[in-house]
Parts: structure tokens; C-alpha cells; sequence
């Protein structure tokens, strides 16, 4: 990488009753080898004090920026930094999440390197520990196109954590409709580039009982909307007929999923959301009616495309679920 006019990266970062980890996720970002970056870190309407730790920070590492706003979401949180970056790159940190230290020098330089339009980075589950786990198989070097980016992200063989170029931002900003909006977003910045590099640049993603994606909420649900979101984006786009098997695949996971959830959980919702709940799941069981061919079995490990495809039957759907959710808490006893 040249040393010449380093471009800015700005690192954003959502923030919300982050006080466990919110010091070790910044300063992994502080120290990272590559020194060009602002760190734009929005405090989500808090009620811990995150705030108060942000701006300690910020009064240590200059380059740390601090905004606060009433509590909307990750995706509302990233949108408004969005709106003071500065950066030539953006790059998404989540405040419990920590990178290796050169983690953003060497996804900058595989973007440079190969003139992409964005990069991933090598993405680990890890247990805020000693335990990590690389997320699939993806490479550490090469590009793939935007297009087959965002075939093999409707299944996450490929993930969406990385850095873009600012440029892919114009017109783009994270979608706030639910919990899992994001989502939704990468696959569209992923259709907006030409061509995305991999990296060595190691991400650790921390599993936690707390975190956002496990505890139980009607938002849990939105996982269901966004499929037919992303049905929607990839008609608009026209690719939605060279992807739909996989498209199929995994929607039958997301229905799978959500009919799990709720049969889990009924004793806490409401009559009212119950069938709000079921009229949705029978929206995206048509939509797998209208799409399912053979091709839909190949994705996949075994025993889940067995699971999933009980929901082609409402009346196995059923059973099958009740029958999980039975021998889940059996086990636990």
C-alpha cells in the first residue's frame, strides 16, 4: 500500500447497553495497524453508561466520534453515521465484536489490490474467549463478483462483513423495518458492486447469550419479511430466476425457523400475534409453492433439508415442530 495520501476509513459502530464489551471492541479498532480511520461510534438510546463510556473515550482517542440518539435499532444507528462519515471506506464494527489488529490494513489492501469495490474480511465465531471457529469456508484471497456475492449470501455461504467503498453508500442505507434489516442491506450493496475482494483481515464475531439475534421478540419474526423483501430487490433487479432454488432453500429454513420460534414461545404472545405470525409464515410457504423444484434439495446438509421440507405441508409443518420443540426441552432437563 502506498504511504502516500492513505485514504480514511470510517469504522462505524451501532452502540446499545454496550458497557461488557464496548472498551475492548473500540480499542481493537484504536490499535489496528492501518492509523488512518475514524471511529464514529452511536450510542442507541443506552439506558446503561454506554455514553459515559463513549465519551471518555473520545476524550483519550481522538479519532473517536460520538453521537447520540433515541433508541432505534442497530440499522437506524448505522444509518446516522452514516450521515457524518467522511471516510473513502466504510466499515461496520458491532460493539461487542473485536478484529485482529492488522484486520483493516489487509482487507484495505486486497481491495486495492484487486481494485474491488469492497471486501470481507475473514470472519470467526468465537466465544469471547480462546474458542474460535472460522465461519464456512470462505477464501482469504481472490474476488468474486457482486452478482455471485449476493447468490451465495441468500444461503450466508458467503457473509457480508466488511468494508466498501463509500461511493456504494449514495443511494443505499441500512433498512430499519426490523432486527435483521441489515441483512436485507447487504444483499443491495452487494448488487451495487462490481466486484468484491477477500481477505486475510480476521473478524471475531462474539456469540453471547445477550445478544440481540437470540433473546425472544415479535422482531424475531422480521427474519420472515425480509425474505419477501429480498424476493422483491431481486425481481427488481432481474436475477431473481438464476437464484431462486437457493433463494427456495433458504427460505424454507427462515419458515422453519419461525415456526419453531413461535411454537416455543406462544404461552408469551398474544392471540393477535399469533396469527399475524401465521398469516406471514403462510405468505412465504406460498411463495416456496410457487418456487420449489428438485434443484432446492441439493442445498444444504442432509438432516436440515429434511426439516425444512416438512414445511411444503402445513399439517408437518405443525407436527414436526412440536415434536422439536418437544425433545428440546427434554434434553434440557
Amino acid at each position: 500500500m502506498s504511504d502516500a495520501s492513505p485514504p480514511l476509513v470510517s469504522v462505524l459502530m451501532p452502540c446499545y447497553n454496550a458497557k461488557e464489551f464496548l472498551q475492548e471492541s473500540i480499542k481493537s479498532v484504536i490499535n489496528q495497524t492501518y492509523r488512518n480511520l475514524e471511529i464514529l461510534c452511536v450510542d442507541d438510546g443506552s439506558t446503561d453508561n454506554t455514553l459515559t463510556l463513549l465519551q471518555d473515550l473520545s476524550t483519550s482517542y481522538p479519532q473517536v466520534k460520538v453521537f447520540s440518539k433515541k433508541n432505534g435499532g442497530a440499522s437506524s444507528a448505522r444509518n446516522h453515521a452514516l450521515e457524518f462519515a467522511t471516510g473513502h471506506y466504510i466499515c461496520m464494527v458491532d460493539s461487542d465484536d473485536t478484529l485482529a489488529e492488522d484486520a483493516i490494513e489487509k482487507l484495505l489492501t486486497a481491495i486495492q489490490d484487486s481494485n474491488a469495490d469492497a471486501g470481507l474480511f475473514d470472519l470467526y465465531y468465537w466465544d469471547g474467549g480462546s474458542k474460535r471457529s472460522k465461519f464456512k469456508n470462505v477464501p482469504v484471497q481472490g474476488t468474486v463478483s457482486g452478482l455471485e456475492a449476493t447468490e451465495l449470501s441468500l444461503d450466508w455461504s458467503l457473509h457480508g462483513v466488511g468494508m466498501y467503498k463509500a461511493s456504494i453508500f449514495s443511494n443505499i442505507r441500512y433498512d430499519e423495518s426490523n432486527l435483521h434489516g441489515d441483512e436485507l442491506t447487504t444483499r443491495e450493496l452487494f448488487l451495487t458492486c462490481q466486484s468484491i475482494a477477500f481477505s486475510s483481515g480476521r473478524y471475531f464475531y462474539r456469540q453471547h447469550q445477550n445478544s440481540s439475534t437470540k433473546s425472544f421478540s415479535m422482531a424475531r419474526f422480521g427474519l420472515l419479511q425480509n425474505q419477501m423483501k429480498l424476493k422483491s430487490l431481486l425481481d427488481s433487479k432481474g436475477v431473481f430466476e438464476q437464484m431462486q432454488s437457493r433463494f427456495c432453500a433458504q427460505l424454507m429454513v427462515c419458515v422453519w425457523a419461525g415456526y419453531v420460534v413461535m411454537t416455543e414461545n406462544k404461552p408469551r404472545m398474544t392471540p393477535e400475534q399469533i396469527t399475524q405470525v401465521e398469516a406471514l409464515i403462510s405468505q412465504c410457504r406460498n411463495i416456496i409453492k410457487q418456487t420449489f423444484s428438485i434443484k432446492v434439495i441439493q442445498y444444504g446438509p442432509l438432516y436440515l433439508r429434511l426439516l425444512t421440507c416438512s414445511v411444503l405441508s402445513r399439517f408437518l409443518l405443525k407436527s414436526v415442530a412440536s415434536g422439536f420443540v418437544l425433545l428440546k426441552r427434554i434434553l434440557k432437563r
